[in-house]
């Protein structure tokens, strides 16, 4: 009676979670179902959603699993938090990248999202799962001391001058923007414009 009051008692949602998604991908699809602030979804975020719902990501044995594959036969109403918990530390534990396993899991949120919003369900499984943070890469900038072998590992050059870049010092830089010119130090230390064959 008190979930009665609060508004949080549902009749258990009869949707199965495959059946939900596919209707979430079609209705994305026909802009019918759109974004948070109304707009529409792209046609590469749908393609994302439905690559995402389909992708082998699960270990189960041996065996990798879809989130379709693990989640498509049961009811949305059956889905809990430990149970989606569970899916995201599995996949976590199985090498899956922070931003991958969050990717994986986006779909589902926002299928889930739209059974709330229509009085479906009353609890949004996905709401406070604890996902690993997702951290942008920085650039490495190489040491003085790396230079030389770094660019001995790349390949010949293809190019008209048949040059390699030089390093800083060397007497002869490529410069973005001399359109094949190459630039050479005087005995001030200051550029000069040459040309590079």
């Amino acid at each position: 009676m008190v979930g009665l009051r609060r508004g949080t008692f549902r009749a258990p949602a009869s949707t199965a979670v495959r059946q939900a998604a596919e209707a979430w991908i079609a209705g994305a699809r026909d802009r019918s179902i759109r974004a948070r602030g109304g707009d529409i979804y792209k046609p590469s975020a749908i393609a994302s959603y439905e690559s995402a719902l389909n992708v082998p990501s699960i270990r189960s044995g041996t065996v990798r699993r879809s989130i379709l594959e693990w989640f498509g036969a049961a009811k949305l109403s059956e889905i809990t938090r430990l149970d989606l918990q569970d899916v995201a530390d599995r996949m976590l534990a199985d090498g899956l990248s922070p931003s991958t396993i969050r990717n994986r899991l986006m779909p589902l949120r926002a299928v889930f999202r739209r059974a709330v919003a229509r009085g479906e369900l009353a609890i949004n499984p996905t709401s406070g799962l604890e996902l690993p943070a997702v951290r942008a890469q920085r650039e490495r900038i190489a040491a003085p001391s790396e230079v030389g072998r770094l660019l001995a590992a790349l390949p010949e050059p293809t190019g008209r001058s048949g040059r390699r870049p030089h390093t800083q010092g060397s007497g002869e830089e490529n410069c973005p923007g001399s359109r094949g010119r190459m630039l050479t130090s005087s005995a001030d230390g200051l550029p000069s414009g040459g040309h590079g064959t």
